[in-house]
């Protein structure tokens, strides 16, 4: 099924009820979305690891992409890389700059979309970065 309409579903969930978010997810992800590409924004007072049927999908999109494709990307320039990983269904900017700096060593990339990152030069080098 094509899921070309998007969404974003907003999910608080605190004490006890941390419990139902894999199956509230499943269940959404099965019945009541399944016709929209899903971005779920989870708010939580405990630690969790919520697996989603589009994470997994997107994993194998990569996979079968580094299968299928047997290129050298070592010999690429950024910028051709760039365009190639981002035909992967489920890969964006910052998956893209994360695969630069910590598979292939890149020590020049700056993601400008890590929030963690900005927040922490801020405050450690007390910059101002918009």
């Amino acid at each position: 099924m094509n899921k070309d309409k998007k969404t974003g579903l907003l999910i608080i969930a605190t004490n006890k009820y941390v419990d139902f978010l894999q199956p509230l997810i499943e269940s959404a992800d099965k019945f009541l979305l399944k016709r929209y590409d899903v971005t779920y924004f989870i708010f939580t007072n405990k630690d969790i690891k919520v697996e989603t049927d589009r994470k997994v999908e997107y994993i194998k999109n990569v996979f079968s992409f580094f299968i299928e494709n047997e290129k050298e990307f070592h010999h690429f320039d950024e910028e051709k890389m760039q365009k190639e990983l981002i035909t992967i269904k489920g890969i964006g900017k910052w998956t893209i700059e994360m695969f630069l700096m910590f598979e292939l060593g890149k020590p020049d990339i700056f993601s400008k979309g890590d929030i963690a990152l900005i927040n922490s030069v801020k405050k450690n080098y007390k910059m101002k970065i918009h």
